[in-house]
């Protein structure tokens, strides 16, 4: 038995039992309340108003300030936002002192919780109060690459959108209960403020494992935001994403411009169904469309067509966990930044895959983790 036949048994005997969530759940549970629940995020650093936009900037660098953190922290500035920074780790001096240059709040905070733990300790230390002198309210974390190639059209949607709506996502992700992906969500501070809203917060467990983080964290949160909104817009929406699809491919299908770009765990099957059909464009582009529906419908969007987001959409991000998954291969990655992306970010972001690896990278326990989800 190869290995990975054995985690692939061993991950479907452990998904059946379910015995890795209780385990989870009751260490999250001891870990929280014999250690962490009375550790709090302190604001360290306090700055002038300068903005009626306020961005939650939620971000894990213990080896240092990347690249992309710092281009991230720079064009949230350059959108109009005050930044508030949380950090979970101690950062160089001279890293600490260009941060406060930058951000009107520094929060340093314990290393448990994952990104909604520090966005609920972000807030808390900020308070409500100060929050509310905001007209919007930016929450992001450093999970995904951003930005990166040609921001304009992003900036311009962005802008109508906000607007338009009380709550604007990049991505609606329904692989579990429907919920807007953490990594972008911008609100009106009307919402954010609102009692509901401030209730979540103050009551929100930071709970350390993925499970929680997903659906307390995502999940809980979006949920409010459900309700609360008058009015919410999703930027790279599913039937935006099927129309889009369905406009390039239904009249003129060509199989090779997307071919190598699609996932193999979300479409292989598709893959194989299209090789083995006649040549007939319509018909090709029926099965395309049918399958793109279905799997934008049961999957997270910036994962099963994450490059498609890049390649068709001009979208400025790619998620940090795509390779680390096994979701695309290094050279789909290229192929897809390659001429949109500049060339010394695109050897960047590869390096940066490269070094973490993908599940198989990992040892024989750290692939299992991933494959259960914990990771």
């Amino acid at each position: 038995m190869t290995r990975q036949q054995l985690i692939a048994r061993l991950s479907r005997l452990i998904r059946v039992t379910s015995i890795h969530r209780l385990i989870v759940w009751i260490l999250d549970r001891l870990q929280y309340w014999t250690f962490n629940h009375l550790k709090r995020g302190k604001l360290v650093k306090t700055g002038p108003r300068r903005s009626n936009k306020l961005a939650l900037f939620a971000i894990f660098q213990p080896r240092g300030l990347s690249t992309f953190v710092v281009r991230e922290l720079q064009y949230l500035i350059s959108l109009g936002y005050d930044v508030a920074i949380s950090i979970p780790h101690d950062l160089p001096p001279d890293q600490e002192k260009m941060l406060d240059s930058l951000c009107r709040f520094r929060i340093k905070r314990p290393n448990f919780g994952r990104d909604f733990g520090s966005f609920c300790d972000a807030i808390l230390a900020i308070g409500f109060d100060a929050i509310a002198e905001y007209d919007r309210v930016l929450m992001v974390n450093d999970s995904i690459f951003f930005p990166i190639g040609a921001t304009e059209q992003f900036t311009r949607e962005l802008e109508e959108a906000v607007k338009r709506a009380d709550v604007v996502g990049l991505c609606e992700n329904s692989e579990t209960a429907r919920h807007i992906g953490s990594f972008f969500i911008e609100i009106a501070t009307s919402v954010f403020c609102s009692p509901a809203c401030r209730a979540y917060w103050t009551k929100y467990r930071r709970y350390n494992s993925r499970f929680h983080a997903i659906r307390k964290g995502e999940c809980g949160l979006s949920k409010v935001l459900y309700r609360q909104a008058k009015n919410i817009r999703i930027i790279y929406s599913k039937e935006r994403l099927t129309e889009q699809f369905l406009a390039a491919f239904s009249s003129d299908f060509q199989l090779p411009r997307i071919f190598h770009l699609l996932s193999d765990p979300f479409f292989g099957p598709l893959k194989r169904s299209l090789l083995s059909m006649e040549p007939d464009g319509e018909e090709r582009s029926l099965v395309l469309i049918d399958e793109l529906r279905k799997r934008l419908e049961a999957s997270s969007i910036p994962h099963s067509v994450g490059l498609q987001l890049i390649t068709m959409f001009d979208a400025p991000f790619l998620k940090r966990d795509v390779y680390y998954h096994e979701i695309f291969d290094l050279p789909q990655i290229r192929m897809a930044l390659e001429g949109r992306v500049e060339p010394e970010l695109v050897e960047a972001i590869i390096l940066e895959l490269r070094k973490k690896g993908s599940a198989r990278n990992q040892t024989l326990w750290g692939e299992l983790m991933i494959r259960l989800g914990l990771r």
